[in-house]
């Protein structure tokens, strides 16, 4: 059984492997905020990492804000009755599996998801363009909350196994969490961000832990057909206590 602290810490983990995505994509606006100044001209390094905090704020609070919503529609869902379980389990499996085989370093799945997002980021991009640079705290928050949107494979997959939890509470938790990840890399600079960004860009270390999501992610599928105890009904969204007994 998978509490609900170390799903936390999958969640974490997953986005904080998962974050030299995160670089490639976001890298060039991150540069933007820490480069620009205060309205009075502020160039101060405090003031640099207080934009980095709001923006990835944003950030993390549009992800959170997502996994709300599709968890809310998976716990009406699972409202409907047990068979739901299973359905639900069968989506975090598979979409475990997805991500454990992006980070092993077959990417070409991932941007599957990627192209499917691009119809409301296009609406979106546009409009975010219009607070950069940021010129005030309230503006990069914004931005942040903006650029949550872009399209990204592993926001997406992180997505998918949250909401499929059947808890719209578990699910922006998980997702808050898995962005969580993917501030270090992002937020650290200098010297200390290029042996953090060699770190969790070490192809073994990213093939390791995509291996163990990957094994994760059959475990989820199928572990309750290996052990005769464990039932769909133990692991089905919306069932009993979610504290306890999650995906």
């Amino acid at each position: 059984m998978m509490t609900a602290n170390y799903v936390l810490i999958v969640a974490f983990s997953l986005g904080l492997v998962g974050s030299t995505h995160c670089i490639g994509m976001c890298g060039g606006i991150m540069a933007a905020i820490s480069s620009a100044t205060g309205h009075n001209g502020d160039v101060s390094s405090r003031y640099k990492w207080r934009q980095l905090f709001l923006y990835n704020l944003g950030r993390i609070s549009t992800y959170s804000l997502i996994g709300l919503l599709l968890g809310s529609v998976s716990a009406w869902l699972a409202s409907f009755g047990a068979n739901w379980g299973l359905v639900f389990r069968v989506i975090a499996g598979v979409s475990l599996v997805m991500m454990g085989l992006y980070l092993a370093g077959f990417g070409f799945v991932m941007m599957l998801f990627e192209s499917s997002g691009q119809f409301i980021w296009k609406r979106i991009q546009p409009f975010a363009r219009h607070f950069l640079p940021p010129k005030n705290w309230w503006q990069t928050l914004l931005l942040g909350g903006l650029w949550g949107w872009l399209p990204c494979g592993m926001v997406y997959g992180a997505l998918i196994w949250s909401s499929s939890q059947g808890s719209a509470l578990l699910s922006a938790l998980l997702m808050f969490c898995f962005g969580l990840g993917t501030v270090p890399a992002l937020m650290l600079t200098g010297g200390l961000s290029s042996r953090f960004t060699e770190f969790v860009s070490n192809q073994n270390i990213r093939k390791g832990l995509g291996v163990l999501v990957l094994l994760y992610g059959v475990w989820t599928l199928f572990g309750s057909m290996l052990l005769p105890g464990m039932s769909t009904h133990d692991h089905g969204a919306g069932q009993g206590n979610h504290s306890e007994h999650i995906h």
